[in-house]
């Protein structure tokens, strides 16, 4: 095989992996934006992060489907907007009682921090991890709201 031939192969292949979630991404971001703006005001957005990975709840157990949105901090909950399949869900702050950074969740382990945050669903203990770019920042955050910081 030519080195020009090989060299566009992995050049297409490089596109192909990088590109096509940017593409995905991109347009997601404006359907997973108006679904903040519809619940919230821009003044009521405390912290947002809009590559948000959710690694589930825990009572939803493990095969169910995780993935990417957006994460709101506001005054009284955590609300998050999964981009496919399309899903919200929130977590009133008043409900936590514990959070934590941790690398699993779920069976699931990663090299880097999340976000775990354990809260009281309609009586049971549930929990929900999420990758975000500055976990300890959202702990502080909303300790801060709960009064404990």
């Amino acid at each position: 095989m030519k080195t020009s031939l090989i060299i566009a192969l992995v050049l297409g292949g490089l596109v192909l992996i990088i590109g096509i979630p940017l593409a995905v991404q991109r347009f997601l971001k404006k359907p997973l934006g108006e679904a903040v703006e519809k619940r919230y005001v821009a003044e009521q957005v405390l912290l947002r992060d809009d590559k948000a990975n959710c690694f589930g709840r825990a009572l939803d157990g493990v095969l169910q489907i995780r993935g990417n949105g957006v994460l709101v901090l506001a005054a009284e909950e955590l609300f998050f907007v999964r981009a496919l399949p399309k899903a919200e869900f929130s977590v009133p702050l008043a409900s936590i009682s514990k959070m934590e950074i941790t690398k699993s969740h779920l069976g699931k382990a990663v090299p880097y921090d999340l976000l775990k945050v354990h809260f009281d669903a309609d009586g049971q203990d549930d929990s929900v991890a999420w990758y975000l770019s500055e976990p300890a920042a959202w702990i502080e955050r909303i300790e801060a709201l709960k009064g404990g910081g």
